[in-house]
């Protein structure tokens, strides 16, 4: 074995392959492990199913290393079939034997109910040992489990604890949890402030939510001073790691000229990107850009697309304008029925123009039976959020 080892540390792989070989057919574990990994290097199924089934020899002896890279072969499907039950099997091998990363897997895929039923409470025993180990994403999952209250009722003080466990160490998404926790007064006191600094830091390692919240306090003067040069910037570093929100505000931003060059072709191209993503609220606006010819051609087909999109995404304006698209023909036939069913669906929301498009439909008969009360329903509920029709419509 010494001088297999010898010879692959001098990169000649050929030799000790060689050597691997015949210890491997002696049933050496470690040889089996060395052999597996050196197969794994070249290309071709053929080589990695027989690494795997070496790999899987030497894990049976015990073997520790090959216990855990033998999970992985599993898990992704390297060598033959995605297998998640022999996955986890022997990820809790390695687990109990010590491996935190193997620690920190089988608790994720325990969550998940991956191999195995879901089982937030063993889940829980593994993260808290790699997180004990100093696995920072372990640390963050169980902040996010007690969040969330995967099995049970969420804890906050718990979620709270482990995130700031997790940021303390350097995770970036767990100081940004801790910003929305602050936001929402959860655990901690609502304050802008000190969930701003806590966005920063997370920003700082290029966490893109945490960038794009940054740029939207800095529009808004949340917290300090408005600053669009500072937003226009957080808002395009988040965009470049492909954050839809992100890109979506960034078109915006273009579309006004804040921070930016006042550019419709540019704020359709980002916006563009958003909706590829599929952001709802881009959609949306994407498909109003198409309808309007703005920083792009005229194509009621492209906007009656997107605007549906986005409809389905359940954004309420893009439903109000689908609405109209029904209702005049635009892009589909004209469709009554579909016209009172999305400006229904926007009004619910509380979108004024679908609350007032809505009592219209009731006061004229449209798409559905003449319901005046029900008009005056909606159409008064449009005139509370000083919806200039809805309100001249009641002064008449």
């Amino acid at each position: 074995m010494n001088q297999a080892l010898i010879e692959l540390s001098q990169n000649k792989i050929e030799k000790s392959k060689v050597l691997f070989e015949e210890l491997a057919d002696r049933s050496d574990g470690a040889a089996q492990y060395n052999l597996a990994m050196l197969l794994l290097r070249s290309a071709g199924n053929e080589s990695h199913g027989r690494a795997r089934n070496l790999m899987l020899k030497s894990a049976r002896q015990g073997f520790e290393m090959a216990q855990f890279n033998l999970g992985t072969l599993y898990l992704n499907g390297v060598g033959g079939p995605v297998d998640l039950e022999s996955a986890i099997f022997w990820f809790e091998k390695s687990a109990e034997n010590g491996d935190v990363e193997a620690q920190f897997l089988v608790g994720r895929m325990l969550c998940e109910g991956k191999g195995r039923a879901s089982n937030p409470v063993k889940a829980v025993k593994w993260l808290v040992r790699a997180a004990h180990s100093h696995h920072l994403e372990a640390a963050f999952q169980l902040g996010k489990l007690y969040y969330d209250g995967l099995g049970s009722k969420s804890n906050h003080q718990k979620a709270f604890a482990w995130f700031q466990y997790a940021a303390q160490e350097g995770h970036p998404s767990a100081w940004h949890a801790m910003g929305i926790m602050s936001l929402k007064g959860e655990e901690v006191p609502i304050d802008p402030i000190r969930a701003r600094d806590w966005f920063e830091e997370a920003a700082r390692d290029s966490y893109a939510p945490s960038q794009y919240i940054l740029a939207s306090f800095l529009l808004n003067g949340i917290a300090g001073d408005t600053d669009f040069q500072r937003a226009a910037l957080l808002a395009k570093q988040s965009s470049d790691s492909g954050y839809a929100p992100a890109q979506y505000l960034l078109g915006k931003l273009h579309y006004q000229g804040k921070g930016v060059s006042l550019s419709q072709r540019k704020a359709f191209t980002w916006i563009q990107k958003a909706a590829l993503a599929g952001y709802a609220r881009a959609q949306g606006d994407l498909g109003k850009m198409f309808l309007k010819g703005i920083g792009t051609n005229v194509d009621e087909i492209q906007a009656f697309k997107w605007l549906k999109g986005g409809a389905e995404g359940l954004d309420a304006e893009a439903q109000y304008n689908l609405g109209l698209l029904y209702l005049n023909g635009f892009g589909t036939r004209m469709d009554l029925k579909e016209a009172a069913t999305w400006f229904l669906r926007a009004a619910q929301q509380g979108h004024a123009g679908g609350q007032y498009s809505l009592g219209l439909m009731y006061y004229k008969g449209l798409g559905m039976r003449r319901d005046l009360e029900q008009a005056s329903r909606w159409i008064r509920k449009a005139a509370s959020k000083d919806h200039r029709p809805a309100v001249l419509f009641l002064e008449t």
